[in-house]
């Protein structure tokens, strides 16, 4: 049973059709970062990498459509948008970072939520998702609010006893 299963992992069939993207995933992140590397200045367009991927001749044996994404956030952010959508992607972790480290814990477990949500390595849904938006801009909505509306608590100068 244990070699049926190894030699189906080998030759590509042991995921089942729904999962059958993790046997492609070499193949989808050297094509994106390809892509990348073809389109440096504005990338592909958004959701564009699905369209480019189809268009590839050497690729034509995989079952890909225009509407798959190369399940990695940073290659999908790097190939639909290139180097200013990177830089901007970077700037927002800068952003959420510092929120991650408030002395107000409800700012920054907003900030990690959405740190999670948009997490560069995260390989399973699409980054322009309806389900990742939803995640993302709701949490980031609560941030924000957050963020301005409750105050930084104040330190006590010196040692306080409890006595008034």
């Amino acid at each position: 049973i244990l070699s049926d299963t190894f030699r189906a992992s080998v030759t590509g069939q042991a995921a089942s059709d729904v999962y059958q993207a993790f046997d492609y995933l070499p193949v989808f992140w050297s094509s994106a970062w390809q892509g990348f590397m073809d389109h440096l200045v504005n990338g592909v367009g958004i959701r564009g990498w699905g369209s480019l991927m189809v268009s590839l001749e050497s690729i034509s044996v995989l079952p890909v459509s225009e509407r798959w994404h190369p399940h990695l956030f940073a290659l999908e952010v790097a190939v639909d948008t290139g180097i200013p959508g990177l830089i901007g992607y970077a700037l927002f972790f800068v952003f959420l970072s510092r929120r991650l480290f408030d002395a107000r814990s409800e700012v920054a477990l907003s900030s990690l939520v959405v740190i999670l949500a948009l997490f560069p390595l995260n390989s399973s849904i699409s980054f322009y998702s309806y389900f990742n938006g939803n995640i993302l801009f709701l949490t980031l909505a609560l941030l924000i609010v957050l963020d301005r509306d409750i105050k930084t608590p104040t330190k006590v100068a010196g040692p306080y006893d409890g006595r008034s």
